[in-house]
């Protein structure tokens, strides 16, 4: 006998294997069984110690013959048990594992034995999986990947890989049991998408390709816990990868500006753009948690290809436009510390390309700890400076005023809104927030939704506090000692020590900022793979999609550097902030129908107020956008030597973006304004077309071999008479012909097929033509396959005593034969 860790342990190494790989290694197994390597280690000499593994340090695990057999009967049990749940409790299949996995552990022989005679010897799981026998020998049949299969091709449902609970419920609300019949329609050759057909009815469209979002580390943080804190900690951390983008040097860079030139009369644009940033963040969690989608994969799916591939392009410019604040933000950072040239800076910055493998490779907690130290370094750091700062609190409060005071001030402060509330967190979030296991039920996910709530606003108000810092040592140091100009990030380093007195305080900005562009460094990498894999499902190693988005950052930023020298970084610190704030339309558009869409969210969809709110900020953005993008374009008109040329490029871009906006904004409307105007409560009625009497030439019927039988063959008979040939169908629902179906051979069975055979005899010495048809499994399936393999112009069912046919009384079992049979259906009483 083992003990339950043991179990576990011998089946996550069984699981493992059956990948294909002839071992499997200790990260391997720590991270299936979501503890530490040292622990998994101290396990293995124990299982080899017992025979039941190999295990030599460094050089894999695998099995011993005595460590699979038992693996095989844990999985037996396992199994069985899901069965068991499934038939006799009438637990769905998605409800089953977890009860399965604490049932067997259960160290009883002779109880398996019998359980496994009372539900009749099955082969097959709930979900298709094959249930060892006793001696340890699977049931093999051959089946292949949905994926393997070509245009038109016709399989039968066997089973899923995917056992996770929100892909079952997905199955189970389209309708989509064992033993359906699948067709392939077509295969978009885009995605690699498929449009299959169930039951030649019903049609959906699967992507043969799309992964999890972020894959990696998908569910890989348990949120299981006890207490309010701990559950509340598990949960803490996606707000926080996200909050770094709120706090680097693109957002330095536009508060020192704001803060210099303007004094504190921008801090209500921070807290403005706090407050849009919360509840945008929100809803991108929430997308996120409901849908099991990142916003990318959720646009994908909704708007057209070329849509998608537009949008793809302009995330991609918003990551770079990022990517190149937080090169510019690290190499100012080492060359104000360290004396570093610029250019060398920019160079250096590639090498972070390593940092970012070494955190993913050790998952998810700790890149989200190592995060959290940057933005405690950098928080601290600011409280020291803004004790040296002293800011007058009456002035401060008074930037709390919304006020425009200029064209500059406006070009700012959608700097600042750029900067704040950054389009590509909006991908991140709605991916990070997937990383945590949560239970799918609607309660689950309505505490997850609180629970990273809470995240977000602590992690936003702390991205708040250190924007807020940034503007108002700005305005202390320089608005209100008339130093006006100040708005590149090295001017201020110099100037800090002669402000405030201290020599600390230039070095605690150098660090702070290095701090800020190493750990927003994390979420552009991030937000790329997520928005590549989204929209284009297509997936390349971490560490070149990390040095494609760094070299697509450098090369401007050398360009720059070269040909304007240093003095000009500022400038593009805040044009790449702008970038980013002209980006936010074509992703918080797509954002808002979606969180907003009854159908796909439910219960979670967005209340009216929360639709007010995110309309409000989309209108502010895109109008501000706007704006200044018309001043802009006319200022570089009427000041361009030859203006044709901006004609000829500028101007159509310009019409370009804001028609493609238009549609991403009216599109999902339009087309649900069509879809409910299709839909007349009664119909339309047609011209009437009435037929003389038909004599049916080929009548199914259902029996039960019970009184009714008798009503339903005489209905029928009256429908064809003699001439007519008629189908006796009889379905076994046994939990053995559920699994087995034709293949059962039981008691029940044989004796079906003698009574079939003496209704048969008897109607023939009557002169009637008569055949019989066995059905297995579920009549809701059974009965339409038959029906409609046989060719028949009727269906004839009686309302029997037997257990499937209750449900004909309530409509349960008749609704779905009479939408999935192509004749008419007659329902006798």
């Amino acid at each position: 006998m083992h003990s339950f860790t043991e179990e576990n342990y011998i089946k996550a190494i069984y699981k493992l294997l059956e990948s294909g790989e002839n071992t499997v290694s200790t990260n391997a197994i720590a991270e299936r069984m979501h503890t530490k390597a040292a622990s998994v280690t101290d396990m293995l000499k124990k299982l080899s110690l017992k025979k039941l593994i190999n295990y030599q340090k460094y050089q894999g695990v695998s099995l011993t013959n005595k460590g699979e057999k038992a693996a095989l009967n844990i999985i037996r049990k396992h199994r069985l048990w899901e069965m068991f749940l499934v038939e006799k409790f009438n637990f769905k299949w998605d409800e089953v594992h977890d009860v399965a996995e604490q049932l067997e552990h259960i160290q009883s022989d002779k109880l398996i034995e019998e359980l496994d005679k009372f539900l009749n010897f099955p082969k097959v799981d709930p979900h298709g999986d094959p249930i060892p026998d006793a001696k340890g020998k699977l049931y093999i049949r051959k089946s292949k990947p949905l994926s393997q299969f070509a245009k038109n091709d016709v399989c039968i449902m066997t089973g899923v890989v995917d056992h996770s609970p929100a892909f079952l419920q997905y199955l189970d609300k389209t309708g989509f049991e064992l033993g359906n019949e699948i067709k392939i329609r077509d295969i978009v050759e885009f995605d690699r998408s498929l449009q299959i057909v169930v039951n030649k009815k019903n049609t959906f469209f699967m992507n043969k390709g799309r992964g999890r979002s972020l894959d990696e580390v998908h569910s890989s943080v348990d949120t299981g816990k006890n207490t309010f804190w701990k559950k509340l900690f598990a949960f803490m951390g996606p707000a926080y990868l996200v909050s770094v983008g709120y706090m680097d040097p693109g957002n330095w860079a536009t508060d020192i500006a704001g803060g210099s030139q303007f004094g504190y009369q921008l801090l209500w644009v921070l807290l403005m753009s706090n407050l849009m940033a919360l509840l945008l963040q929100s809803l991108s969690a929430r997308l996120g948690l409901v849908r099991g989608l990142d916003l990318a994969q959720a646009s994908r799916a909704t708007y057209p290809r070329t849509i998608n591939f537009f949008n793809w392009v302009l995330a991609e410019i918003a990551i770079a436009a990022c990517d190149l604040a937080e090169v510019i933000g690290m190499a100012i950072g080492l060359q104000l510390l360290f004396n570093i040239p610029l250019l060398a800076g920019v160079s250096i910055t590639v090498l972070d390309t390593l940092l970012i493998l070494f955190l993913q490779k050790h998952g998810i907690r700790k890149m989200e700890a190592f995060i959290l130290a940057l933005v405690a370094t950098i928080g601290i750091a600011f409280i020291a400076e803004l004790y040296f700062a002293k800011p007058v609190a009456a002035d401060l409060f008074k930037g709390f005023i919304p006020s425009i005071p200029s064209n500059e001030g406006l070009y700012i402060a959608i700097g600042i809104i750029g900067a704040t509330v950054m389009p590509h967190n909006l991908y991140l979030h709605s991916s990070l927030v997937q990383t945590r296991k949560i239970n799918r039920t609607p309660e689950g996910i309505r505490e997850a939704i609180k629970f990273n709530f809470i995240d977000t606003g602590i992690a936003l108000n702390m991205a708040l506090f250190v924007n807020a810092a940034i503007l108002i040592l700005a305005a202390s140091a320089f608005y209100t000692t008339g130093r006006f100009g100040v708005s590149e990030i090295q001017d201020a380093f110099k100037l800090l020590e002669n402000v405030l007195g201290s020599h600390l305080a230039p070095i605690l900005f150098a660090v702070a900022l290095i701090a800020a562009g190493q750990s927003s460094t994390l979420t552009g990498t991030l937000s790329g793979q997520i928005v590549m894999e989204g929209y284009l499902n297509l997936r390349i190693q971490p560490w070149l999609r990390r040095l494609i988005t760094r070299m697509i950052a450098i090369i401007p930023a050398f360009l720059v550097i070269s040909i304007f020298g240093e003095d000009a970084t500022g400038e593009l610190l805040i044009l790449s902030q702008v970038i980013l704030s002209m980006q936010l339309g074509f992703a918080i558009i797509p954002l808002i129908h979606l969180t907003s869409d009854k159908k796909q969210m439910g219960i979670f969809a967005n209340k009216t107020w929360m639709k007010v709110c995110a309309w409000i900020i989309a209108i502010i953005i895109v109008g501000l956008n706007a704006k200044l993008v018309i001043e802009t374009t006319a200022e570089w008109i009427t000041n361009a030597e030859n203006p044709i040329i901006l004609y000829l490029t500028v101007v159509p871009l310009i019409i370009a973006a804001g028609l493609l906006l238009l549609y991403i904004t009216f599109n999902p409307i339009i087309r649900k304004s069509k879809h409910n105007l299709g839909k007349v409560p009664d119909g339309t009625p047609d011209e009437l077309d009435i037929q003389p009497l038909l004599k049916y030439k080929r009548i199914a019927i259902t029996v039960d071999f019970s009184h009714s039988d008798s009503k339903a063959i005489s209905s029928a008979f009256s429908q064809g008479g003699k001439s007519a040939e008629y189908i006796l169908i009889h379905i076994v629902e046994t939990a053995g012909a559920r699994m087995m179906d034709q293949e059962i051979d039981d008691l029940e069975t044989a004796t079906d097929k003698i009574n079939l055979e003496k209704y048969r005899a008897e109607l023939a010495s009557k002169e009637y033509k008569i055949q019989t048809k066995l059905g297995f499994g579920n009549p809701k399936k059974s009965i339409p396959e038959i029906v409609n393999a046989c060719d028949c112009d009727l269906l004839v069912m009686g309302a029997h005593g037997h257990r499937a046919f209750k449900d004909i009384l309530l409509g349960t079992t008749l609704d779905t034969v009479r939408h999935n049979v192509k004749v008419p259906v007659l329902i006798v009483k």
